[in-house]
């Protein structure tokens, strides 16, 4: 993560400075995810237009009366071309899924680090209160009591 970007990163403690680390690398992963998931969402738009013309192209193929369109070859491939587009389109489609278990694990660790965080702070209020508030006695019972 960018912890020099950080004014005081330094003066922090060692625990503080290894949550804004582990902070910091979770959203340069986020990015990254992102980036990923823009970039395997903007090829498969791109391609989008081509393989509606290839599906269209098949489709007539099918459909034509030219009897050079039904021979036993040109049949096969048709069905190769076709299988061609569905290995493509299943590659794409792991692709995104893949993107998107990425993103709920980045999730989950952003609420790890959020519990782990409040654990410490909690861990970190009970030791400054035991030191900064005098411990109850007695006479501070009474004290309080006393009208």
């Amino acid at each position: 993560p960018r912890t020099g970007q950080i004014s005081g990163f330094s003066s922090l403690s060692s625990q503080g400075q290894q949550d804004i680390a582990a902070r910091g690398a979770t959203v340069d992963l986020a990015d990254a995810v992102d980036a990923s998931s823009l970039q395997t969402i903007g090829a498969i738009r791109a391609n989008a237009a081509q393989r509606e013309a290839d599906i269209s192209q098949f489709e007539a193929a099918s459909h034509s009366t030219d009897p050079a369109q039904h021979t036993e070859m040109a049949t096969l491939q048709r069905i190769n071309q076709a299988l061609l587009i569905e290995l493509r389109t299943q590659q794409e489609t792991n692709e995104i899924l893949q993107a998107q278990a990425l993103q709920q694990l980045i999730g989950q660790k952003v609420q790890q680090d959020n519990l782990k965080s409040l654990f410490q702070l909690g861990n970190s209020y009970q030791q400054n209160f035991n030191t900064v508030t005098p411990q109850q006695t007695s006479a501070g019972t009474q004290w309080a009591f006393h009208y």
